[in-house]
């Protein structure tokens, strides 16, 4: 689904009579979503029908990432309404920490021994990683072309508790943006939580859904 817009911009322009030049850009947005697995496809709860999970979640922001708090506290709160509103897993654990570690911190073996210790048995320890969430531009050399919008990426392995053999280990690509198209931060809470749909249960990935 393409949505459009309409932006105003100003830029001077060099020329035999400098001047300003009020530009009415129309923007249109689109949805992109792709994602790379090993192992099991996009969406993760197919066959999931029933299971409990422990869902393990943490961030690897960038070094330079601008508002992280405020993005960890978006993060926290489209996750935790996602898997506890949807019906990928019958019950489910939306963890933060582990004992007292980040979870992002834990390996594959250690977050399964950390999962027997919990008084419910799961059946699937899910790892969620948020790398990045949040808008973007790219300029162009025109000084009159440029793009934008919101961008989600993620990191999911899925882990059977009992065999402990790892079912899928997927990155996540969900963009919304486009030419002459600006998205501001309010919406990267609800951009989330529809990344999260397109992954786990298949979900169209339009952030206008």
């Amino acid at each position: 689904m393409v949505a459009c817009t309409r932006n105003f911009m100003s830029a001077t322009i060099k020329s035999a009579v400098p001047g300003l030049l009020i530009l009415g850009l129309v923007g249109c947005a689109a949805t992109q979503f792709t994602t790379h697995a090993a192992g099991l496809k996009a969406p993760l709860c197919r066959t999931r029908a029933g299971e409990s999970a422990l869902v393990l979640w943490g961030t690897a922001w960038r070094d330079n990432q601008k508002a992280a708090q405020a993005r960890e506290e978006m993060a926290s709160r489209a996750i935790s309404r996602f898997f506890s509103a949807s019906s990928c897993y019958a019950n489910v654990a939306v963890l933060r920490s582990a004992a007292g570690r980040d979870t992002m911190a834990l390996s594959d073996v250690e977050a399964l021994k950390f999962a027997a210790t919990l008084p419910e048995r799961h059946g699937k320890v899910v790892l969620l990683r948020v790398e990045e969430l949040g808008p973007f531009i790219i300029l162009y050399l025109s000084p009159v072309l440029w793009e934008g919008g919101t961008e989600v990426l993620l990191r999911v392995r899925v882990l059977d508790a009992a065999s402990g053999a790892l079912e899928t280990d997927l990155d996540a690509r969900w963009r919304y943006g486009g030419a002459f198209f600006l998205r501001g931060a309010k919406a990267l809470e609800h951009d989330l939580h529809t990344a999260l749909g397109s992954v786990f249960l298949g979900d169209r990935p339009d952030a206008d859904r």
